[in-house]
């Protein structure tokens, strides 16, 4: 089985396909190898070109010339000559050229003869009509070289009968050979085809009406393929045909048949998707026809071809029959025909004979789309790369929404479009990772399709949303929860003669509130709407005046969501307990009032105001309105928006909470919880694990508790680090309060420290609470029986340590094999410290301090040769908002460097230190580190250089420099290799610069 088109002379689709925009596509044309005769190309005008000499036939010329030199003739030769001759003799110093029509060069010729023999010739078989131009051309200096041209007309060849449907066989030539043959063709015959089968050898086909043809004037011309060839033609006139064969190399035992026929069966068989169809077979003389029904919106058409002996072409177009030069496809063997997202239609196949064939094959194949069922668990999908899987789903009338969900992933996005496959560029309705949501969509088919950008499985699912709006209760917050994507309505029925309407939600991140008056909103019709923040938990919506009537709400997820809605007219706004409250705003003198019920049992009741700008008031009553002389609490920090009211055992029953603006106040947060426990809704403690960066604005109440198990020999809470004032309360059972407390400490800054000995078992509350803004503050809670022994992580620093008395602290760290130093670097506000440390066993009483300081800043160094093993550090003395490091590494600065803790800030560097050294422990699998400055507040006239470098110093050839004007400076890497990473700062003039090391 083939699959090219039949050449007149050796056309291809394409030429086809100018023949036809040339108009050239008529009966008889050489295009199409029609019924008329060859067509002949036209004569060349007699007239001698300039500078040539015109030779007479047969007439000889002598010539001599230089090396290089060109000498120039011309020779007219008349139509109907079999040979045209161009003779040199006496010629090893010349070379010849010979072309039709235009000047003969050494590169562009018909026939060239550039021997050193003595003659040059050059034959030509079947000449066309006209000027002939020749080029001698001397390759050395010549004399006495004779040219001569002639030309001679064809012999009168026999030509030999054919009778219709018949063969010639054992047809044999030498190389070069030609024979003749003709066929009378009656009238009104469909088709006509010669046919060359068999043999060997490789013959050329020539074939016109009228006359013999020849190797330059024919109708038909077509070499062998595979196991023969043939010239075909379409209606042929009636009248004699003739065929010659021209032997390109010696032919033996080659069969010719010449047949016609009268009519040609044009009916077309329907391709079932996915069959194979049963074996074809068929001859020139007639075409096979086709046909595939093509639905719309499928997702792919394949027609491949298979098998076969023989020579056919196969074609397809969609809408009409297609022609060797008007189709949309040929498909081969190897290589299918195959479209995306087809046009629905009739498509046709024709398949065309060009040499008699059998035991093809074709099959068509339809891919659909994936029909989803409604409200469905998701359908499992997988692609490779540059893969779209296609879906579809029946959207009936009336369905307020439709939701097409796939789970987030990088390497997938989603497409979705009403009544046709999804295009990315054009047809798409929506593009997305995760969901495309639709309201009020209308009915009919919708499709979705997954693309994806690399292998990856991923699942696809469609909701329907459905169903009558939810009622809302005035000043009753209603519970919404909700899957990303998903849309929630409610409803609202608004009095006559109300001033204000408000539509509130509370503890929703990442979603969209919409309301409309008189009828449902949708995401693109609506009197008003608003957006909460992923970092918010609330929005709201009020409205003057409002119409009395339904109001109706939306509730779009952008995310999940578990949180409540509430509208409130003439009723107080309920709060809903444990979720802030949208960010409030007031004039000075405003009151806002909410309400909370609070169920029996309760142990604890918290009212907070936190964040936002201006100056409030918070008051706090059971059954009645608060006021300044009549409340259970009132919280009124001077110039603050920082409120709180800590109530224990409230009773249960309605009680009633006022925000105040004693000034002009915005988004502040209003959030009350009621819990039946002490301990329930506080973040618990890790023993002995420090808490880092606390950084809260004054007057702020941020609480924890830490379980205590029975035996304990000694418990502390220290607070230490960063900038500001942070007061510590420790109470046992119960929370602390400023009037109940075990434990109060309370110093101008940072460092506190609450310590018990023989501590009860239970819980133990720790509050923090500002006594002024503080910033990047450690918290710790430890229990201990006295005497445990604590693993140090190489290179990751131990924070927040504090010691008093005879205290001792015990630790100890694995150095591995093959490493060149070992250090331990202790840094904090010492009175007086000591460091002991030992290999294998821990450090006795008789042995020496490795390193000891008394009151001072400045950190204790130990450095100790590497031995592979367990090595043991114990501490003592006087000290707080300490960080121990051991550092076992192949390189350490000449001076030491500081630790630094993973996504800690260090502060208030200055240039009062011209050289800043630190070293980060970067651990294996880290994607990204970056190193940050930056100062409080910025500063545009600091001078200050960043320098960073892996295992080596930084003040040598670094991994990165920053050296920005100002004080902000950054060195980031992409998947940064393990190790200690050692940074510089320095510069002139700068202060209250923090340097961060984060990696992740």
């Amino acid at each position: 089985m083939r699959n090219a088109s039949l050449e007149f002379p050796r056309f291809t689709p394409a030429v086809r396909w100018m023949c036809a925009l040339l108009g050239l596509l008529v009966a008889g044309s050489a295009c199409d190898g029609g019924s008329g005769a060859g067509a002949r190309p036209p004569a060349m005008e007699a007239e001698v070109p300039p500078e040539s000499t015109l030779l007479t036939q047969g007439k000889e010329i002598t010539l001599s010339g230089t090396s290089g030199g060109e000498l120039y003739f011309a020779m007219q030769v008349p139509a109907g000559q079999g040979e045209l001759k161009i003779t040199l003799t006496n010629a090893a110093k010349v070379d010849l050229y010979v072309r039709r029509g235009s000047r003969a060069t050494t590169t562009r010729y018909d026939c060239k003869s550039a021997t050193t023999a003595s003659t040059e010739e050059c034959l030509i078989n079947a000449p066309q009509e006209g000027m002939w131009l020749i080029t001698v051309r001397g390759t050395a200096a010549y004399t006495g070289v004779e040219l001569r041209g002639s030309y001679s007309p064809f012999p009168d060849a026999p030509v030999t009968a054919l009778t219709g449907g018949e063969s010639v066989t054992g047809i044999s030539l030498p190389a070069g050979g030609a024979r003749f043959f003709s066929l009378e063709v009656p009238p009104n015959q469909a088709r006509l085809a010669f046919e060359l089968s068999g043999g060997t050898g490789e013959p050329i086909l020539f074939s016109s009406f009228g006359g013999k043809p020849t190797d330059i004037s024919f109708g038909c011309r077509n070499t062998r393929r595979g196991n023969g060839t043939s010239c075909a033609f379409i209606e042929p006139r009636a009248g004699t045909w003739y065929v010659m064969i021209r032997a390109q190399s010696a032919l033996s035992d080659v069969t010719l048949t010449g047949s016609y026929g009268a009519t040609v069966d044009r009916t077309s068989t329907e391709l079932v998707s996915s069959q194979w169809t049963e074996a074809l077979a068929s001859s020139p003389l007639q075409d096979r026809y086709f046909t595939v029904e093509v639905p719309p919106n499928q997702v792919k058409f394949v027609l491949e071809v298979s098998g076969g002996i023989g020579e056919a072409d196969v074609y397809l177009k969609r809408g009409s029959q297609p022609t060797p030069t008007d189709n949309n496809c040929i498909p081969t063997v190897t290589a299918p025909c195959v479209y995306d997202r087809p046009q629905g239609g009739t498509w046709h196949v024709l398949v065309r004979a060009l040499t008699t064939f059998s035991n093809v094959r074709l099959r068509a194949t339809l891919t659909d789309t994936v029909p989803l069922v409604p409200d469905a668990p998701a359908e499992p999908v997988s692609g490779i790369q540059n893969e779209i899987r296609y879906f579809r789903v029946e959207v009936p009338e009336g369905v307020k929404g439709l939701r097409f969900e796939s789970p987030s992933h990088s390497d997938v996005y989603m497409m979705a479009a009403r009544e046709v496959v999804p295009d990315y560029w054009y047809t798409s309705l929506c593009r997305d990772v995760d969901y495309c949501n639709f309201l009020r969509p209308q009915a009919g088919t919708w499709f979705v399709a997954l693309s994806f950008t690399a292998a990856a499985s991923s699942s696809v699912r469609v909701v329907f949303e459905d169903g009558e709006p939810l009622p809302l209760v005035d000043g009753v917050p209603a519970s919404v929860a909700a899957a990303k994507g998903s849309l929630r309505y409610f409803k609202f029925e608004v009095p006559p003669g109300q001033s204000r309407l408000s539509f509130d939600v509370v503890g929703l991140r990442s979603s969209w509130l919409y309301v409309k008056a008189g009828t449902e909103p949708t995401t693109f019709d609506y009197d008003s709407r608003a957006y909460t923040q992923p970092t918010r938990q609330g929005v709201g919506l009020s409205f003057a005046n409002p119409a009395a009537g339904t109001w109706y709400a939306l509730v779009s997820a952008d995310d999940d969501i578990d949180g409540a809605i509430r509208a409130t007219a003439s009723n107080l706004p309920a709060l809903v307990d444990g979720t802030p409250e949208p960010p409030l705003s007031g004039a000075q003198n405003s009151e806002r009032l909410y309400t909370l019920q609070i169920p029996p049992g309760m142990s604890d009741l918290l009212v907070t105001l936190t964040g936002g700008t201006g100056d409030t008031a918070l008051l706090v009553k059971r059954e009645g309105i608060p006021n300044s002389a009549s409340n259970d609490c009132k919280s009124d920090n001077p110039e603050s928006s920082i409120e709180t009211c800590a109530l224990v055992l409230p009773q249960a029953g309605t009680w009633y909470i006022s925000v105040r603006g004693k000034q002009a106040y915005s988004g502040v947060v209003l959030n009350a919880q009621a819990v039946p426990a002490p301990g329930d809704a506080v973040q618990a403690l890790e023993n002995d694990v420090a808490l880092a960066n606390l950084s809260e604005p004054r007057y702020s109440y941020r609480l924890w508790k830490l379980e205590v198990p029975e035996g304990q020999a000694r418990l502390e809470f220290n607070l230490s680090g960063g900038t500001g004032n942070a007061d510590l309360l420790v109470q046992h059972a119960t929370r602390p309060s400023a009037t109940s407390f075990l434990c109060q400490s309370n110093g101008t800054a940072n460092t506190e420290r609450c310590v018990f000995e023989n501590p009860q078992a239970g819980t133990w509350f720790a509050l923090v609470r500002g006594g002024s803004s503080f910033r990047s503050v450690w918290l710790t809670g430890r229990y201990s029986l006295g005497n445990e022994v604590v693993t140090l992580t190489n290179g990751i620093p131990f924070s927040n340590l504090a010691l008093s008395g005879t205290a001792k602290r015990l630790f100890k760290v694995e150095v591995p094999a093959g490493q060149s130093g070992l250090r331990f670097h202790l840094r904090g506000s010492f009175q007086s410290a000591s460091m002991f440390v030992k290999k294998d066993s821990p450090p006795a009483a008789s042995d020496a301090p490795c390193a000891s300081r008394g009151s001072s800043s400045q950190p204790l160094v130990c450095d100790r040769t590497a031995e592979a093993g367990t090595w043991y550090v114990q501490l003592q003395g006087g000290f707080s908002g300490a960080a121990l490091t051991a550092h076992a590494a192949p390189f350490y600065l000449s001076e030491p460097a500081t630790p630094l803790t993973n996504g800690v800030p260090e502060l208030n560097l200055s240039s009062s230190t011209e050289r800043q050294f630190f070293v980060l422990q970067v651990p294996p699998g880290a994607s990204r580190l970056q190193f940050t400055t930056r100062g409080q507040p910025a500063s545009s006239t600091a001078s200050l250089s960043l320098y960073v470098k892996r295992a080596g110093d930084p003040s040598s050839s670094p991994d990165c420099s920053s050296v920005n004007a100002g004080s902000e400076e950054t060195c980031s890497f992409t998947n940064p290799e393990p190790g200690q990473w050692f940074v510089l700062v320095r510069g002139t003039q700068y202060s209250n610069v923090d340097l961060l090391g984060l990696y992740e």
